[in-house]
């Protein structure tokens, strides 16, 4: 019964969003916009996309591996930990985390979380057996944290505000070191298949200047949900050691709330104005909407070769059938399709692009409609030759393990079942 009333509820949300929001494009006029475009880095500034100069990032792209740096993070940790995670549960493997911070915390450094409350529907790979969310334990543990935006049967009747999910995943460790990507702390993240966890992307960075910046957006997160509010004095930017720190580099951050704007429209309208030659887009979640695929039709016009990399090996058939349905689009757009093929079965979670070699972005968002309106999100974006070579070193190594879907296996993937999935993960994927 409880699976039957959430599907008839996804059908319901599905259907009443799209019909809603029938008219509503999510890309500008890229072609006016084209005419006065001078660079990525202007146009962000034109956007009003804050920067802050930080180290080269160190990339972490299993979830297993993620798992061992976020501990040693934890470890280290001397003053504050905050952390916000779309996807939060109990788990073998989560709760060497949860633990982790619990130990930190009673040791007197301040450890805050934000788990958003997705983490209740959350499956047991390739069942329809749910996983325990992590908010018992958490409570058990005695952390601080709190459910973004409870979904009570009262919201129900008010849409987006249903709708509005913290998809963000980053940390941050006294007020210093960064981490920025798509994993979540839960199940599938870090051990699915068992042992491996996902493939994806953490960037470790040190730059107190964007840590203060996030831990600005995180206290007010957490305060929106807290009957205990947080200071943002209480985390003081850290100077110690700055001027010896390696901060080459020149990140813009890319923070989506729908209230606020549409950042990740933004954030890709970038891409397709700066990109020159050839795009990468790694994107196991593209849910394709007629606005999003007329992106990409707009930067083939423009001459640039468009690679799109789509995951096998989903742990639910929702994902596959979705983002499958959308591969014929991408090519008769004139786009190449990749299908990842983890040697180790592992999902391919990754949300990335890169451009020319030279642009690159890594965090929460997907090329799919509700990252480009009412999820919140996070990216970093770079105009960086150093960071974009090695993203596409990794993006050279997916590749290999990839094969080429052409139109005629495509086609395969329109049915009407393949089609209604795609329309319900516009909403709810």
């Amino acid at each position: 019964m409880k699976l039957q009333c959430r599907n008839f509820l996804l059908i319901f949300l599905s259907l009443f969003f799209l019909l809603g929001s029938t008219g509503c494009a999510t890309v500008g006029d890229l072609p006016k916009e084209q005419e006065s475009f001078v660079s990525m880095t202007s146009f962000l500034e034109e956007k009003q996309f804050p920067s802050f100069k930080t180290s080269m990032p160190d990339f972490y792209y299993v979830g297993n591996d993620w798992k061992e740096e976020s501990l040693q993070l934890i470890e280290h940790a001397k003053d504050s930990i905050l952390i916000s995670t779309f996807l939060g549960v109990t788990d073998s493997c989560t709760k060497e985390v949860w633990d982790a911070l619990a130990k930190k915390a009673a040791s007197g450094v301040k450890v805050y979380l934000i788990v958003d409350s997705a983490s209740n529907f959350q499956n047991i790979p390739e069942t329809e057996d749910y996983v325990q969310s992590a908010f018992m334990y958490l409570k058990e543990l005695g952390l601080n944290y709190v459910e973004y935006n409870s979904m009570s049967l009262s919201n129900v009747f008010f849409l987006f505000s249903l709708l509005d999910r913290d998809h963000r995943k980053y940390l941050i460790i006294d007020q210093e070191i960064v981490a920025v990507g798509g994993m979540n702390i839960n199940h599938t993240s870090l051990n699915y298949p068992v042992g491996i966890g996902h493939t994806d992307i953490m960037g470790v960075i040190n730059s107190p200047s964007l840590a203060h910046h996030l831990s600005g957006l995180f206290v007010d997160t957490y305060n929106r949900y807290s009957a205990k509010e947080i200071d943002i004095d209480d985390f003081p930017i850290n100077n110690d050691n700055n001027d010896e720190l390696d901060k080459n580099h020149t990140a813009y951050v890319v923070n989506h709330f729908y209230q606020e704007g549409l950042a990740v429209r933004d954030l890709f309208d970038a891409f397709a104005l700066s990109a020159e030659k050839e795009l990468w887009m790694v994107q196991g979640y593209t849910f394709l909407s007629p606005a999003l695929i007329d992106r990409i039709k707009y930067i083939i016009d423009k001459g640039v070769k468009v690679n799109f990399i789509l995951s096998d090996n989903s742990s639910q058939a929702k994902y596959t059938k979705a983002s499958y349905h959308s591969m014929a689009e991408l090519i008769e757009a004139g786009a190449t399709v990749y299908l990842y093929d983890s040697p180790e079965k592992a999902f391919l979670h990754q949300k990335i692009a890169v451009a020319d070699n030279r642009y690159s972005t890594f965090g929460s968002a997907n090329y799919n409609f509700r990252s480009h309106t009412v999820s919140r999100e996070l990216n970093l974006v770079y105009d960086d030759p150093e960071i974009a070579s090695t993203l596409m070193t990794f993006i050279e190594y997916l590749v290999e393990h990839s094969r080429i879907i052409d139109l005629k296996e495509a086609e395969e993937y329109r049915s009407f079942d393949y089609y209604l999935t795609n329309l319900f993960m516009q909403v709810w994927g």
